[in-house]
């Protein structure tokens, strides 16, 4: 199983080895402002919010945005289920370079949280934070290529965003795309993981 979490890197996306469709939510709260504990430190889980479904949204308008909202906000809004406001906050961080919040948008492009269900949009922002050296964006990227969700499915470009993923993870982050990547592997020819290797040195985008 693959959970989601927030980390300083972002919501992470949630899929299950016995179905891309069968997935899950929990939350964690970090900030992305510096003040926030290290991401590798442990974090409470929070339960899924109650409004999660297909494509939860909110009813009415979106809450008024803080003038500079954080990504912390984002976080808030999320927990308390009001995915449109989370999504308004990320996507204004997003659109100003945050990783972060590149890679949370990706996510929730990904599962249809506040948002209609669009592969090739979570595609788009994962690389965005992918190419800053997002951890949870390469790892997301290995996944949307070994599933062909978004791109044509391609098992050497998957081992490669896996691999990414293990170069810039740090602590208990390198569990889960180490895992990926050794499960790609297995598939994989010698020349294969070669070919990956080298798109590794050289390719910064899908």
């Amino acid at each position: 199983m693959r959970q989601s979490s927030y980390f300083g890197g972002g919501l992470i996306a949630a899929f299950n080895m016995r179905g891309f469709e069968d997935r899950c939510m929990i939350a964690h709260g970090w900030e992305q402002n510096g003040k926030a504990a290290s991401i590798n430190a442990p974090a409470e889980d929070v339960p899924p919010p109650s409004q999660a479904t297909e494509n939860p949204t909110t009813t009415g308008t979106i809450a008024a945005l803080p003038r500079s909202p954080t990504f912390a906000d984002g976080t808030a809004a999320y927990e308390q289920g009001d995915y449109k406001t989370a999504f308004a906050v990320w996507k204004q961080l997003a659109d100003g370079g945050n990783a972060a919040a590149q890679q949370s948008l990706g996510v929730m492009y990904l599962h249809g949280y506040g948002v209609s269900r669009d592969f090739n949009e979570a595609v788009r922002w994962f690389t965005k934070a992918a190419d800053q050296g997002n951890v949870h964006a390469c790892d997301n990227l290995g996944w949307m290529y070994e599933q062909g969700n978004g791109v044509k499915q391609d098992r050497v470009r998957a081992y490669m965003w896996y691999s990414r993923a293990v170069a810039v993870a740090s602590g208990d982050e390198i569990k889960l795309p180490k895992s990926n990547e050794d499960r790609v592997a297995a598939t994989l020819t010698p020349d294969e993981i070669s070919q990956a290797k080298a798109l590794a040195a050289t390719t910064s985008a899908p």
